[in-house]
């Protein structure tokens, strides 16, 4: 069996060259490829790693699509729909630039997971961090409009790859103004509107159609709001 020894941190690009390698036969192991405003194929019963490009996902709420999640490269993708049959799911994945995933057959990855704990405590951490973003983003449903663009920005950041211990983030020039108001509930005059107090505040500033977030000020802003820290 193929092994890679890991010196540094698991990467996502770690778990798909041993999958790949180690793989019987193509059914277990696919690349695909997915252009801007594609939807994501339904692959129920297979893992989805994202291996470059962004991501948005969409629940439909009163007949229209409404944007709750973002992911981008290197990522594992709405796993929780390897659970769940396509009668339940109620959500979209729609590609917003060219994107290249590996769909991985369920029962493959599972046992490869179980064969390889250094693999399986990354996608571990990859779930928690993941929860923790929707949790958030689920509880900022009915605060005031500000609390809701504050915790948005932030938690959307973190979801596209934002570390922690960065000053400054600037949002990809695919996840624009209606995505993010989207994302914070709100509709796209209200959120203009709340950002261009936040720009007065120095909190965010726009360069050109991009945001770009202070974190460190915007989680200092939610704590003394609303005693949460992000």
């Amino acid at each position: 069996m193929y092994r890679k020894e890991i010196k540094k941190e698991v990467t996502i690009e770690d778990i798909i060259q041993e999958l790949e390698q180690n793989s019987l036969n193509r059914e277990q192991v696919q690349r695909k490829e997915y252009h801007k405003n594609e939807q994501i194929a339904e692959d129920y019963g297979r893992v989805i790693l994202l291996k470059q490009g962004y991501i948005v996902k969409f629940m439909h709420v009163k007949k229209q699509e409404r944007a709750i999640g973002f992911y981008a490269g290197e990522a594992l993708v709405d796993f929780d729909r390897v659970f769940v049959s396509k009668e339940e799911n109620q959500f979209v994945l729609k590609a917003l630039d060219k994107c290249e995933l590996i769909s991985v057959e369920k029962q493959y990855f599972l046992d490869y997971l179980s064969i390889r704990p250094v693999f399986t405590e990354f996608i571990l951490k990859k779930l928690t961090g993941q929860l923790h973003q929707f949790v958030v983003k689920m509880g900022i449903n009915g605060k005031y409009q500000r609390d809701r663009v504050l915790i948005g920005l932030i938690n959307a950041a973190y979801s596209l790859g934002a570390e922690r211990e960065e000053d400054f983030y600037q949002f990809p020039t695919v996840i624009n103004h209606y995505f993010l108001a989207d994302y914070c509930d709100l509709d796209a005059t209200a959120f203009s509107k709340i950002c261009k107090r936040l720009v007065d505040e120095r909190l965010i500033f726009l360069k050109k159609r991009q945001i770009v977030i202070h974190l460190r000020k915007l989680r200092q802003a939610v704590k003394e709001s609303q005693g949460i820290y992000l």
